[in-house]
């Protein structure tokens, strides 16, 4: 099994009236290669058929699906960049949305924060996702390739550990907070004002996973 394979690693979801999931290539087949073509796939119960829109720059591995203001928002990874980007489907037409991948930090062999490394998740009106370095950041614009977000650690926050591989982990909404786990230091909230409060601290080099 390569990092592609055409399954599908996420639950399905529901949009529109239809399933949505990835799957491989209908039309082509898998290739057997470093990418099998498994792409968005959306199930009509109406006609009993299965479609897969054209997904810019590739769009491989879907998952992680969101529905934000009636739009499906999905992870998927991007052809010519081979990194992790984020997507939007308006039941029509996919458009690629944010595809920051800056490089791996000095003292660590992971992606540095910006990178999307963990899950996506809707939250106060806003799309937020586990990022490098163990953070999480905020989706600020949702236009074609807008590449804005903002980091919620802030830069100086403890919660962006620059020494180890993890992205921000185990994005929950409850209470009108997400919390999030940054795996060597803890577990953290984020408020509907953006505050990030430390819930529950490491001790020492003790690791927290999962959270639930």
């Amino acid at each position: 099994m390569d990092g592609n394979n055409p399954v599908a690693p996420d639950p399905m979801v529901s949009y529109g009236g239809n399933l949505i999931f990835s799957q491989g290539n209908v039309t082509a087949g898998a290739d057997g290669g470093a990418y099998d073509l498994a792409t968005l796939a959306i199930f009509s119960p109406g006609t009993g058929l299965i479609t897969q829109p054209t997904v810019p720059r590739g769009g491989y591995d879907p998952g992680d699906f969101v529905t934000l203001n009636g739009t499906l928002y999905f992870e998927a990874t991007d052809s010519v960049t081979h990194a992790e980007a984020i997507y939007s489907y308006n039941g029509t037409s996919a458009v690629e949305i944010y595809n920051s991948h800056p490089t791996s930090t000095a003292n660590s062999g992971g992606l540095a924060a910006g990178a999307i490394q963990g899950p996506l998740i809707a939250f106060n009106g806003s799309l937020y996702f586990g990022s490098g370095q163990q953070t999480v950041y905020e989706i600020t614009s949702t236009g074609s390739l807008a590449n804005a977000a903002i980091n919620e650690s802030g830069g100086t926050n403890a919660a962006e550990y620059l020494y180890n591989n993890a992205g921000g982990e185990d994005l929950i909404v409850s209470n009108n907070h997400l919390f999030f786990l940054s795996e060597n230091n803890g577990v953290y909230s984020v408020g509907t004002t953006n505050a990030v409060a430390l819930v529950l601290a490491s001790l020492g080099a003790q690791s927290f996973a999962p959270v639930v």
